[in-house]
């Protein structure tokens, strides 16, 4: 396996007048070929995880390209940011033919008369190395995700926690994701859903606070691609048992909606969601504390059809297939039936979920 490494990466503020500069990146770090592989060492970075990984691979050839990073500052200036995209492009055309690329960017790079200079790496990137040759980038917990990021890269991975703490895993996690890709063991599928929200700065602290918690449901649906493992292990791959492999796979990509992930925390945790809408500039202070509410779709029927396909693969796997497996599905499916059923109550009676209402009716009774 011949895998391309680089790295082009800066965090724009369009607050600050100072446009970032090529004096900016060789202030910090401006790698070329070895070199870059030279400076990894003893370094926590994403490039470091990302070889802790791939050099393991006994038939695997890293060839590294060129490593651009620079301090938060303005935009890029567009000569520099050219200059330095068209150097990463050609050695990566000398390095051709490739069977992987992993880069490491952060996501929020502007640059002069391109607003969206991630995207553009990547998009020039795909579109040397071809369609079928997986390209993986790792991101920043701030990068500004766009749609041309997500059509152009196989996979991308970002951090899990700010303060920062986790760029060397998150190399690693992006190594391991690029080699399976190459090697034909999975095929990375990626969507972009923006939610209406912007989350202060004290409320953005992986340790403590809403987005810690949010963090951590993420996490906690990364558990079905362990099952679909073991699926694939116990099953194989022949025709016959595929269908039994469906609510393995379908479990991978579903997650909780915004309104299904608000419904079990009020329900199970008792309490409310501490993010809340913002006032538009005239319109009443009252909306400052009105709830995000997202409007009605299939979610609920969906997921009592996952909960009710999740029971009937329970029996064939018990009768054809290994009883490990049965109670990963019987979890599931509990799963998606109990929030499928609140869903239902939310959508038809929000009144039941709202446990200020409810004290307000229980305490009028009790007089």
């Amino acid at each position: 396996m011949r895998i391309a490494l680089g790295a082009f990466s800066h965090e724009a503020n369009t607050f600050s007048p100072h446009l970032t500069t090529r004096a900016d990146f060789e202030a910090q770090r401006l790698w070329r070929g070895e070199a870059l592989l030279e400076g990894l060492k003893g370094l926590a970075t994403e490039e470091a995880g990302a070889m802790s990984v791939v050099g393991r691979q006994g038939d695997c050839q890293v060839l590294p390209l060129l490593s651009a990073k620079a301090l938060s500052g303005g935009p890029v200036l567009g000569d520099v940011f050219r200059s330095i995209r068209d150097e990463l492009l050609e050695r990566l055309r000398a390095a051709l033919p490739v069977d992987g690329v992993l880069l490491v960017l952060h996501g929020a790079m502007m640059a002069e008369g391109e607003p969206d200079a991630t995207g553009e790496v990547l998009r020039a990137v795909r579109e040397m190395v071809g369609p079928n040759v997986p390209v993986v980038g790792t991101l920043d917990l701030h990068a500004n995700v766009t749609a041309r990021m997500v059509q152009q890269a196989t996979a991308l991975i970002g951090y899990h926690t700010a303060p920062h703490v986790d760029a060397y895993e998150t190399g690693q996690s992006a190594a391991r994701i690029l080699l399976d890709a190459v090697q034909g063991k999975t095929a990375p599928t990626m969507a972009l859903e923006r939610l209406p929200m912007i989350v202060p700065a004290e409320n953005a602290r992986h340790t403590e606070g809403p987005l810690a918690e949010v963090i951590g449901m993420a996490l906690a649906t990364s558990g079905p691609s362990s099952m679909y493992m073991v699926a694939q292990h116990y099953l194989g791959r022949g025709k016959g048992k595929s269908l039994l492999m469906i609510p393995a796979m379908m479990l991978i990509g579903v997650g909780l909606a915004v309104n299904n992930t608000k419904a079990v925390l009020e329900a199970v945790l008792h309490r409310e969601s501490p993010f809340y809408r913002t006032p538009k500039k005239g319109e009443s202070a009252r909306l400052h504390q009105q709830k995000y509410r997202p409007v009605k779709d299939i979610t609920p029927v969906l997921e009592l059809l996952f909960g009710v396909y999740c029971l009937v693969c329970f029996e064939l796997f018990v009768t054809h297939c290994s009883i490990f497996i049965s109670p990963f599905l019987v979890m599931y499916a509990a799963g998606f039936l109990f929030v499928g059923i609140l869903s239902v109550i939310h959508y038809r009676a929000p009144g039941l979920i709202d446990y200020k209402l409810k004290r307000r009716v229980l305490a009028r009774t009790a007089a």
